[in-house]
C-alpha cells in the first residue's frame, strides 16, 4: 500500500473513531457503544502503529540525513512517537476494561461506568489531536530539512 492511501486510510478510520467517542452514551446503551468504539479502535491501532512505527521513522531518519542541525528536533519527535505509543497501550486498557464491565453489568450501567465513558471520550479525542498534530509536525520538518539554509553558497 502506498503513503497516499495508507494517509487516506488513516484519515478515514481516525474519523470513524471520533465519531465513535463524541456520540452521546444513552442511558441502557453503554455496551453498544464500547463496542462501537472498540471495532473502530481495533482498526485504528493497526494504521497508526504503521504511521510511527514505519512511515515516521522513514521520515525522521531521512532528516537526520538532509540536516544534522535537526537531530534535537528528530530526537524530540520520536519522544513523540513514544508519547503516542503509551497512548495507544492506556487507550486499549481503559476500551477493555469498560467493555468488560458494561458486559457484566449490562442491566446496571452504573455512574462509574458513564464517568469512564465521558474520561475515554475526551482521552480518546485527545489521543486523534495528538496523532493528526505530530503527524503534521514530521511532515513540517520533514519539508524543513530539505529547504533549510545551511548558509552554504548555492
Amino acid at each position: 500500500m502506498d503513503t497516499a492511501t495508507m494517509t487516506r486510510e488513516l484519515k478515514d478510520v481516525l474519523e470513524a473513531f471520533e465519531t465513535s467517542l463524541a456520540t452521546p452514551v444513552i442511558s441502557g446503551d453503554l455496551p453498544s457503544w464500547i463496542g462501537y468504539v472498540q471495532e473502530n479502535w481495533a482498526e485504528l491501532v493497526p494504521l497508526v502503529h504503521q504511521q510511527v512505527d514505519v512511515q515516521h521513522r522513514a521520515e525522521l531518519k531521512q532528516i537526520s540525513r538532509e540536516n544534522t542541525e535537526l537531530l534535537p528536533r528528530v530526537q524530540q519527535l520520536e519522544g513523540e512517537d513514544e508519547s503516542i505509543r503509551e497512548q495507544i497501550r492506556t487507550l486499549t486498557s481503559t476500551i477493555s476494561r469498560l467493555s468488560q464491565t458494561s458486559a457484566r453489568d449490562e442491566t446496571h450501567e452504573t455512574k462509574t461506568q458513564e464517568n469512564v465513558a465521558a474520561a475515554l471520550a475526551v482521552e480518546g479525542l485527545a489521543f486523534l489531536n495528538h496523532v493528526r498534530s505530530h503527524d503534521v509536525a514530521v511532515k513540517t520538518w520533514l519539508g524543513e530539512a530539505f529547504n533549510r539554509d545551511n548558509g552554504i553558497p548555492g
